[in-house]
């Protein structure tokens, strides 16, 4: 994972910010896919996905857009991590509560320290608590 400084960037390319959060998310590229089908959120956002459709504490996907979102479950709540813009790859924004913080996630390109650290630690935690079964 890139080094979380005060200061840290994504270079501003189609795809960096997605191997950024594949790196947090879905480091061996192995994790579950969740097919959400069609289905979308009234304001654009995942609120929608249930702690009963997922089948592992951690799983990706992509939507009808062809947006790529990490979801991960815990306490029967689901957080969903996803590239906001289908047109602007640098800003990743989330849905659900598990792990609290303002702004998104990566904006611009810049990612948002503070929230990053809680949500690493929150993915190892899970990954530790619950030995991620993987596809």
């Amino acid at each position: 994972m890139a080094a979380t400084t005060a200061a840290s960037t994504i270079p501003a390319t189609t795809n960096n910010a997605l191997k950024y959060m594949s790196s947090i998310f879905d480091p061996k590229g192995d994790l579950p896919v969740l097919d959400i089908g069609q289905r979308a959120g009234e304001t654009g956002y995942f609120e929608f996905i249930q702690a009963s459709e997922m089948t592992y504490p951690l799983m990706k996907g992509q939507d009808l857009f062809g947006r790529h979102f990490f979801c991960m479950k815990a306490h029967g709540q689901v957080q969903t991590f996803f590239q906001r813009f289908m047109q602007f790859h640098g800003c990743w924004a989330d849905s659900g509560s598990l792990v609290q913080f303002t702004d998104y996630l990566i904006d611009g390109n810049i990612i948002n320290q503070k929230a990053m650290e809680k949500v690493v630690a929150f993915v190892t935690k899970l990954r530790s608590a619950s030995a991620v079964q993987t596809k």
